[in-house]
């Protein structure tokens, strides 16, 4: 159903760059057919007559997206700059649901981009699916908590050396973890991706090369 969005995400952005800023871009899907969506869109700077901002905001839509692209949408809502619904970016999400009263999974925020956010108990702000860890720190989705006590990223594992690696490690012959893209030198070393061997019998690394 939102497969549209990000080409509607790439077009405001660029609209907003041509006439100006716009205070939020949001999807919801439209009350008589939830496979259309309902675009709202506030500027400050919107014609007067909603009728005229209506048609503006068609028009350029309508030139810019494909006719599969157009049949998904049912309308673009014009939002006046002095309405409730404009909220700064923290609350955005959840005033629209309220107002709409639609779960917060049915809308999507196409502009800010600041506005999938979640207030946590630190009082300050974390992008949605962020999680408390225990200890005490918002953590990224698929980050875990290690057998160590701390959390690694999604991928990370243990290694035959007690400790956690990037997902993209491996375990030479030496022992020791390297890098995706590390190779075995003629020297017994590994090296780098993109390292190469000298004129005189030694590796040069990428970072040489500056």
């Amino acid at each position: 159903m939102w497969q549209i969005a990000e080409t509607l995400r790439a077009l405001f952005k660029e609209f907003e760059s041509l006439y100006g800023r716009l205070n939020f871009v949001v999807l919801i899907p439209n009350r008589g057919d939830p496979n259309l969506i309902d675009i709202l869109v506030c500027a400050s700077w919107f014609p007067a007559s909603d009728k005229e901002t209506v048609n503006f905001l068609v028009q350029t839509v309508t030139n810019r997206l494909s006719k599969n692209d157009l049949l998904q949408i049912s309308s673009i809502i014009p939002i006046r700059d002095d309405s409730p619904l404009k909220q700064s970016p923290e609350l955005l999400e959840h005033t629209i649901s309220r107002y709409f009263d639609l779960s917060v999974d049915q809308i999507v925020i196409l502009l800010p981009e600041n506005a999938q956010v979640i207030l946590g108990v630190d009082g300050q702000y974390h992008p949605r699916g962020y999680f408390l860890g225990t200890d005490g720190q918002y953590h990224a989705p698929g980050t875990f908590l290690g057998t160590d006590g701390r959390y690694h990223p999604q991928g990370s594992f243990l290694g035959t050396d007690g400790q956690y690696h990037p997902q993209s490690s491996f375990l030479g012959t030496d022992g020791q973890y390297h890098p995706r893209g590390s190779f075995l030198g003629t020297d017994g070393r590994y090296h780098p991706t993109g390292s190469y061997l000298g004129l005189d019998g030694t590796y040069v690394e990428p970072a040489d090369n500056s």
